[in-house]
Parts: C-alpha cells; sequence; structure tokens
C-alpha cells in the first residue's frame, strides 16, 4: 500500500504497523551569537517491526510532515529549503527521498541551552494513524568566557620591519573558553584590532576601523576570525616602516557577555642594516689617538699605558635600517685593522635579552656594537710615502726601528667595520616614487632609478687612495677570491661597511717646539725696555693675569695626543713672583688629529677598473642625495690641512711683587712612557724663542714707567694694553694698540 502524502516501500496496511522518528543535532554546542546554526535532522521510519523500519520518504507538510518544536531555552527554526520561514516555536519539514527531514536552529544570544523535539502524527490515517515523537536534543549556546594567548609555539616577540627579510609576518594565536572553562563552541567570530605603526597591520589585506566611514585616529587595523573546534582563533600581524611596540587586540561577545585579550609584548625593529645607515667611533676608554709608536719593537707596538697595563681601543659601530630604524635584533659584525689586532666576533647569537653579552661579543645590540683595537703587542701602522699632492709634511729619520721618511699618514690606521645589509639608497630620488623600496631603472614613473651608495667589498685602505691595493685585507663577500669594487647595480644582499681612523702619535721633537708671546704673528716682539736695560714681550700688573702661548709635535711632525701634560716655568725673576698654570687646548678651534678626515659622497668611482676616477672634494657632498650623478654616488675619504703641532695656551698669574722675569727655555711638553717596557720616563721636550727669551714686565701700577715709555696713558705708547683691559683710542677688543695703531 501507500499514499500521495508519502511512502513505505514493501509494507501494507495493518493494526500492527510501527515506527520510529530518531531526532540528532549536529553541532550539539555553537555560539551563542545570534547568528551560528545548529541542523536538526528527523529520521523517520516505520515498520511491521523493529527489525524491518523503512524510512517514510517524501513526506511533505501539504500531508503530515514531521514538525520540530522548541520545549525549552530559545532560538530560531529555519526551513533549510525556504531560508525566509522561519518560527521562534515550531516548524513543520517533509521528508525526502531518504526519510529525513532538515531544519537549522539560529542560536540565541543569552547562553541558555535551547531543547527541541520533532514529531510526526498521521493525522490523514495513511499509516494507520502511527503516532511518533523523538527524544528530545539539547544544543548547547554558552556564555563567553575568558580569552587567553594560544600557549606555546604561538608567536614571537620579535619581528623585523617591513623589507627586512626577518619575520615582517607571523600569527598570533587565541583561546576562548566558556563560563565552565571548556574551549568555546567553533564558529565564533573574532574582531581583531592593532594600531597601526608605519602601516602594519592585521590579514593578509590592510583594513582600517572606521566611524562613520572615516578612519579612525590613531589608524587602527581590524581583521576577523573565527574559533576552530578547540576554540583556538589566529590573526596574522604584518609590520610597517616604523620600529615600535605593538599590540594585537582580540574581541569577542557570546551569551550576552563580552571579553577581550590583548598581546602588546611584541616589538617591530630595524633588522637589516642599510649602507646608508652604518657609522663607526673609535675612542674609548681613552682616546683614538694613542702614543703607538713611543715605545716599539721592530714592527710592533710596546706601548704601554703606566708600564703596566695593555692598551686597547674601544670602537662603537651603529646600525639603522632603509626608514632610519636602529638594528635590533642580535646580528653578528666584523671588525679589522691595520694597525693593532682588531677583536674577533662571538661566533654564536647570544640570548636577545641578554644585551651586555651580546655586545662584548661584537654583536648588534639596540643599534650597536663594540668591539676593540689591541695596540700592545701587536702591529703599527703601515709606512707609506708622503702625499706630495696634499702637501703632506715629511722628514728624514735616522733613527732605528722608524721609518726612512716619517710624515704624518704613518700615524694613521685604517679601521673598517663590516655587517650584512643591503646598499643604501634615497628613497624617492630622480622624482622616483617614495614608497619605501628601491626604484631600479625603467620601473614605473621612474626611469633613471633612485640613486643608491654603490659600494665594493670591505677592505682596509691602508695608502689611503679609496680602492684596494695589493696586499691590502678584504673580506670576500661573495668568496669568488677576488675583491670586487662597485658593479653598478643595486645590491639588495650584500656586505656593507665603513671606516674611520686611529692615530699612533710618536715622541715628543725638539725641533717642532716653539713658544711666543703674541698669538697672531706667533712670535715675541719687545713691547717695551725697563730702565735696566730688560726687554720685555708681556707686560703685566701685579695680581693679574696674562696669557703666553707654546706649539709641540711629535717625530712624525703631528700633534702630540689629547692629554698631553704641558708645563710652564719662570728661568728667572727679580722681584716678581709667578703661579703657572696648566697649558690648555681648545680643540674647538686646533685638530686634535692634526689632519682633516672626511668621509663624503662622491659621483666619480675611485675604485673603477681599469682606469680609477678622480673625485674631487669640490664636486661631493655630506649626502648622496646631493651628489650630480645619475643614480648612483661612491664613498670616498678625504684628507686636507696637515698640522705639525698644536697649540698651547699657558696662564700666567702674577703676586704681590713687581719686577722682572723672563722663561728661558720658556714651556715643556712630555707624557710617561716605558723605555725598556718596565721603567716609566718622562720624556719632555722644552719650547723657546730661539735665542731671545720671552721677557715679562710686572709693574706696581699701570702708569708706571716701564723702560722710557709711560704705559697705559698715551694712545701711541706700545705697551699691550689689551692685558690692562683697556682701550687705545678709537680701538675696541679685541683689537689692542700697538705703535699708535689699532691691530
Amino acid at each position: 500500500g501507500g499514499s500521495t502524502g508519502g511512502s513505505l516501500s514493501g509494507i501494507c496496511l495493518n493494526p500492527a504497523l510501527q515506527g520510529n522518528l530518531a531526532l540528532v543535532a549536529a553541532p550539539i554546542r555553537i555560539p551563542s551569537d545570534g547568528t551560528s546554526t545548529s541542523l536538526l535532522s528527523a529520521t523517520l521510519k516505520a515498520g511491521t517491526s523493529a527489525q524491518s523500519l523503512q524510512p517514510i520518504t517524501n513526506q511533505n507538510c501539504t500531508g503530515d510532515g514531521v514538525i520540530f518544536k522548541i520545549t525549552a531555552g530559545s532560538g530560531v527554526l529555519i526551513d533549510v529549503s525556504d531560508p525566509a520561514n522561519t518560527s521562534t516555536s515550531q516548524l513543520c519539514a517533509g521528508t525526502d527521498n531518504t526519510g529525513v527531514a532538515k531544519v537549522k536552529l539560529r542560536a540565541n544570544s543569552t547562553g541558555t541551552t535551547t531543547t527541541v523535539t520533532a514529531s510526526f502524527t498521521d493525522n490523514a490515517g495513511l499509516y494507520n494513524g502511527l503516532a511518533l515523537t523523538s527524544d528530545p536534543v539539547n544544543v548547547a549556546e554558552p556564555k563567553l568566557g575568558n580569552l587567553v594567548v594560544a600557549p606555546s609555539p604561538n608567536y614571537e616577540k620579535l619581528m623585523g620591519v617591513k623589507s627586512s627579510g626577518f619575520r615582517e609576518s607571523q600569527t598570533v594565536s587565541f583561546l576562548l573558553r566558556d563560563a565552565a572553562g571548556d574551549p568555546y563552541p567553533e564558529g565564533l567570530t573574532v574582531t581583531f584590532e592593532h594600531e597601526s605603526k608605519g602601516g602594519s597591520f592585521l590579514g593578509d589585506t590592510a583594513t582600517w576601523k572606521q566611524v562613520g566611514g572615516v578612519n579612525v585616529s590613531p589608524l587602527t587595523a581590524t581583521a576577523t576570525g573565527t574559533t576552530d573546534a578547540s576554540g583556538k582563533v589566529s590573526v596574522t600581524l604584518r609590520s610597517g616602516t616604523v620600529s615600535s611596540i605593538v599590540f594585537v587586540k582580540a574581541l569577542a561577545t557570546a551569551g550576552g557577555v563580552t571579553n577581550s585579550i590583548t598581546v602588546s609584548d611584541i616589538a617591530i625593529v630595524g633588522a637589516k642594516t642599510s649602507g646608508a645607515n652604518i657609522s663607526l667611533d673609535c675612542g674609548f676608554p681613552g682616546p683614538d689617538v694613542v702614543p703607538g709608536w713611543s715605545y716599539t719593537s721592530g714592527s710592533k707596538s710596546l706601548y704601554r699605558k703606566d708600564c703596566t697595563d695593555d692598551v686597547k681601543i674601544g670602537c662603537s659601530a651603529y646600525f639603522g635600517d632603509r626608514f632610519n630604524n636602529i638594528i635590533a635584533i642580535p646580528t653578528v659584525t666584523t671588525i679589522a685593522s691595520e694597525a693593532g689586532n682588531a677583536q674577533i666576533p662571538g661566533s654564536t647569537a647570544p640570548s636577545p635579552t641578554d644585551t651586555d653579552a651580546a655586545a662584548a661579543k661584537g654583536w648588534i645590540v639596540l643599534g650597536k656594537s663594540v668591539n676593540y683595537v689591541f695596540v700592545t703587542g701587536y702591529g703599527l701602522p703601515v709606512d707609506v710615502a708622503p702625499d706630495t699632492a696634499l702637501s703632506e709634511p715629511s722628514r728624514a729619520n735616522i733613527a732605528a726601528g722608524l721609518p726612512a721618511t716619517m710624515n704624518p699618514r704613518d700615524r694613521i690606521s685604517s679601521v673598517i667595520v663590516a655587517v650584512s645589509g643591503e646598499e643604501g639608497f634615497v628613497d624617492g630620488s630622480n622624482n622616483c616614487p617614495q614608497d619605501g623600496v628601491y626604484n631600479a631603472p625603467g620601473t614605473a614613473n621612474c626611469t633613471l632609478g633612485e640613486k643608491f651608495i654603490d659600494i665594493g667589498e670591505p677592505f682596509v685602505d691602508v695608502d689611503d687612495n679609496n680602492t684596494r691595493s695589493s696586499g691590502e685585507y678584504y673580506i670576500d663577500s661573495n668568496s669568488n677570491g677576488q675583491w670586487d669594487g662597485p658593479n653598478g647595480s643595486w645590491d639588495e644582499n650584500t656586505t656593507v661597511w665603513t671606516s674611520t681612523k686611529l692615530w699612533y702619535t710618536g715622541l715628543p721633537l725638539t725641533a717642532t717646539a716653539k713658544a711666543y708671546s703674541n698669538k697672531q704673528t706667533k712670535t715675541s716682539p719687545a713691547i717695551g725696555t725697563t730702565p735696566g736695560g730688560f726687554a720685555y714681550a708681556i707686560l703685566m700688573e701685579q695680581n693679574s693675569t696674562s696669557n703666553f702661548f707654546a706649539e709641540f709635535g711629535d717625530n712624525f711632525l703631528g700633534p702630540l695626543p689629547v692629554g698631553t701634560p704641558y708645563t710652564a716655568q719662570d728661568q728667572e725673576s727679580t722681584g716678581a713672583t709667578f703661579t703657572w698654570g696648566p697649558g690648555n687646548i681648545d680643540l674647538s678651534v686646533v685638530n686634535p688629529y692634526g689632519v682633516n678626515v672626511t668621509r663624503m659622497f662622491c659621483p666619480k668611482n675611485p675604485a673603477r677598473s681599469p682606469v680609477p676616477e678622480t673625485p674631487l672634494i669640490s664636486e661631493c657632498t655630506s649626502s648622496c642625495s646631493a651628489v650630480d650623478s645619475n643614480n648612483r654616488c661612491y664613498p670616498v675619504t678625504f684628507m686636507s690641512d696637515f698640522a705639525t703641532v698644536r697649540e698651547v695656551t699657558f696662564q700666567i698669574k702674577t703676586g704681590a711683587g713687581a719686577g722682572t722675569a723672563y722663561l728661558g727655555a720658556g714651556a715643556s711638553a712630555g707624557y710617561p712612557v716605558c723605555s725598556n717596557g718596565q721603567t716609566l720616563d718622562q720624556v719632555s721636550i722644552s719650547a723657546s724663542t730661539s735665542a731671545t727669551p720671552i721677557g715679562i714686565c710686572v709693574r706696581q701700577t699701570k702708569t708706571e714707567a716701564c723702560g722710557s715709555r709711560t704705559c697705559g696713558t698715551v694712545p701711541t705708547d706700545n705697551c699691550n694694553q689689551a692685558r690692562l683691559g683697556e682701550t687705545c683710542g678709537s680701538c675696541t677688543a679685541p683689537q689692542t694698540c700697538v705703535s699708535g695703531t689699532c691691530q
């Protein structure tokens, strides 16, 4: 038998007909978010015995369908074939060709469990009045509990900025729990927020939080994700161009409860050194000028501070990326020096949190690495010929163990530091897009390509010619067995480097010493004579102060190192008393190294092969962006303005006595060296005005007669009135009256 409302194949109608209605829900736990759904499936069967039950197929609601009813809790029943057909209480669904009727239950947002039953009643009498009701099913819709950061392995706390090649993106994961502490059901939507730093964002494409169609300030990236079966949800964080501590916030609402959690310990940092942002500064714990030539053995310096301590010079290198962020991931650096012995870098990466250990191994920590050049017991600067083009002074030498020709550049040692990175470029130059990436020639709107710093493999420039000469140390970055100069192309992955100089001074040289009273002329002209025939160049009063000057240099025709003690004293005096202050150096005026060393960017390549180019300092600038070239610039080191001596100012203080004095030998300069490696000797030289000493006249009053003149009252007098704090006619300081004229 059968009916138009449904069918039961092979079963004849009889009073013994029995049936079964089984209801299941999948899943049985859904988020209480008002949108998630669970599929309710009721299977309708009938037969003459439990063993012979068969599906009642194609039973529709026109006849007698299956009724789904919410008996506890709340939710919305949805017709799967017609989603617009919904009910908050009960809904009919027909069976398909397998005898299954289906509806969906849409979750409530109150965090309560929903109970549903299914029933079938043969009102039409097609199945002997069969009436069936399923067992109830419970669909759990729990309230939201807490959100926690997913356990390791999860996110890393250190990321590199955009284009650094170091962890530019990573996944951050969270776990959601229900109120009972169990994993929250699969499918809950979680919203993520992140305050953008330099364009950092969440997800695969940037989406910004808006209010009224306008991006909020500060700019905030948003993304969404859904929980999986374990309650886990993840989002991808992508770095921008700015180094910063950033946060990722996860927020969710379910069952009327809103909770959130924020990860705020992720640092986005500079991670790839740009050739435009690397520098090297040597000079701690002492200066970068040491008397390394003062005591030698063969080709090695035996200079020891105070005869007890070996000498080393600390060198700090500083590193930044293309966006001017400091490099803040442990990165190995290499240092090499012409003289001395440069520290070997650490071979293993230290802990990112152990910054002291990292710095001690020469690794970059927060944009800085520390290395040392050891002086005592190691090699001296290489002997180089005087550079006549630079008018470099020189002198012949016959002393053993020293160069035959001594010149200031024999005191100079080149030092380099190198690190893996990229060649620097000028973003937006040559009218190219300023977009944070290098634009090569021929790219859109960038015909010439952006300017970049074209630099060859690192080398120690012993002869100061800005290209590698035979025998000079170099780093073979590409392992091809030869030194390679600038290649004309921007290199994204290469070894970048920079250089500086150290100075090894020699012993004080008497021939360089000179003392004088007139700073401008560097002479000691007599400005008066006492009645007793004493010629003087300095006129003072009792209990006053004045200055005189002296110059000192070393045997390489360069200044003595900063810190050299300078002393002065009167050789003979009559009546006058003096207190001599130590010599002082004005380093803002006097070059402390004896030569100007300037690193600039030039349009010509001194390492060009086979014919080097000769850059002129006049066509070079301190910035690659200002170089007049198509798209390349070259770093070049220039030397100029050699100074063989350093000027020292001595202060003289007079006491209560009046009279005369002269300096005679003048002033001395010297510093302790170990002449034999064990004994501390004071090596000094003296400065004077050759055969004529510097005379000093100390008078009781400024109108006292000094010699044949009355000083301090007549505009035409020839006394040095500036030392008395007076004007001379119409002269005003710093001019003084000399022989009636302002000078």
